[in-house]
């Protein structure tokens, strides 16, 4: 392992991202964030519940290029955990077809 390497933990919930880059050999947390993705889309149905993938997409993607500053480059390791109850319906290629249905 780099002495200069990293783990990253990303946490991706109902309301907001979090991410978290640990220094691996030292153990200590070098940079958080958390970010309020605002990706529900308002329907007039008050029990439908769905969010916006590019939304969630972009959030991801700025998330990790503000945290790859950190790293310059050097993550080892990645961690994922989060959104529990939802479903996103793909085609037969894996692309989405569907919103996040929550």
């Amino acid at each position: 392992m780099d002495s200069n390497s990293y783990t990253l933990g990303i946490d991706f919930c109902t309301t907001s991202l979090s991410l978290i880059l640990v220094h691996s050999k030292a153990r200590e947390v070098v940079k958080q964030l958390s970010i309020t993705h605002n990706a529900y889309i308002s329907f007039s149905e008050s029990w439908r519940k769905e969010q916006d993938l590019s939304v969630l997409e972009k959030c991801l993607y700025d998330a990790i290029e503000q945290i790859l500053l950190f790293a310059d480059g050097n993550i080892n390791s990645i961690g994922l955990t989060g959104q529990q109850h939802g479903i996103i319906g793909l085609n037969i290629e894996g692309k989405a077809i569907t919103n996040l249905v929550t």
